[in-house]
């Protein structure tokens, strides 16, 4: 987790360390006690994290409530190791209660491995879609991961072997206007929020951050059906197609969960869901010749004066990497005062 989080913040994401004093990470759970007030045995770990093949490229795999980022990092390493073994990798999770941080980290992994990579998360509702009036979908991000070759392979055009010889060009895309962590540090601060980000309890638009009770999708008035549609997108892949809930619905609400499948958080589905995909470039064509094309349209756009997807927050890390990574002036007091500890 610490590394998706510093991934996040080095990169000025608002999945940062921030998650650390909003719950993000999982609300901290008092000491259970005992009867006679003594303090309870410690309850058991959970069952190790197990991929469950369904076909020869795909799996799946049960968070069992642990948090999103370690189950994401799991489902990553498994779609890599599926698609280096056979083109292609999927795998789907269920049973995850917290975010999966800036999904954009899972997806550079896979890309890094010279492989191309597409993430999805889902979780609680918290936008609404396009003609309603309440939250039904989550903010749903999506993330891919585009392999390109440092130095595009050796002199016979054979391919790196995707170890370090591939940097990734990677967009991380939320489906809705503003994230909620930052309407919840808007909300902190008592900052109005832009228009056309939120609506009210009662379905009217907001500026109050406080009184956001739905966030609406990108794009304003004119294009947020967009968005609205890619975030239909992802609330599938990431509910009804891995057997996690969706559209706000209680799990028994659902085909799984009607069979009495497990239940949210505690295995055998439920929960939130993630996504991650991995395929090699090689798939359709010599890979030697998309490496050789990739690094062609990357030299054309940075040519043509383009912005390319990921550029900052990449320079951000940059930045990070020689003096340090950032942390905005009142978060590190309540980090420190989270750790339980004084501080410089």
């Amino acid at each position: 987790m610490a590394e998706v989080l510093v991934y996040a913040q080095a990169a000025g994401n608002a999945q940062g360390l921030a998650k650390l004093i909003t719950h993000g990470v999982g609300s901290p759970d008092a000491a259970p006690t005992a009867e006679d007030g003594a303090a309870a045995p410690p309850p058991p770990p959970p069952p190790p994290l197990v991929p469950v093949a369904t076909s020869p490229v795909a799996a799946t795999l049960d968070g069992t409530g642990r948090s999103g980022m370690v189950v994401m990092a799991a489902a990553t390493d498994e779609a890599i190791r599926l698609a280096r073994a056979h083109g292609v990798g999927i795998v789907g999770t269920t049973g995850t209660t917290t975010g999966s941080g800036a999904i954009g980290y899972y997806a550079r992994r896979v890309a890094t491995a010279g492989l191309f990579g597409l993430a999805a998360s889902g979780c609680c509702p918290l936008v609404a879609p396009s003609g309603a009036a309440t939250a039904l979908l989550g903010t749903n991000p999506l993330a891919y991961g585009i392999p390109v070759p440092r130095c595009g392979g050796d002199e016979e055009g054979n391919r790196s072997d995707g170890d370090g010889g591939y940097d990734a060009l990677v967009a991380d895309i939320g489906m809705s206007a503003m994230s909620y962590w930052a309407v919840r540090a808007a909300a902190a601060k008592g900052t109005p929020l832009p228009e056309h980000v939120a609506l009210d309890a009662t379905g009217g638009a907001t500026v109050d951050a406080a009184s956001a009770a739905a966030l609406l999708p990108f794009g304003g008035p004119d294009a947020a059906h967009k968005a609205s549609a890619l975030g239909v997108l992802v609330e599938w892949l990431t509910g009804p197609a891995v057997g996690a809930t969706f559209a706000g619905l209680p799990w028994a609400a659902t085909a799984a969960g009607g069979r009495g499948e497990g239940a949210d958080g505690e295995g055998s589905g439920g929960g939130w869901g993630n996504l991650v995909v991995a395929a090699s470039p090689s798939l359709l064509r010599p890979a030697a010749d998309v490496d050789a094309d990739t690094a062609t349209l990357v030299a054309t756009l940075r040519g043509g004066g383009a912005t390319l997807p990921g550029e900052g927050g990449d320079a951000r890390r940059a930045d990070a990497a020689r003096g340090g990574v950032p942390i905005e002036g009142g978060l590190w007091p309540a980090l420190v005062e989270a750790a339980g500890g004084d501080g410089p």
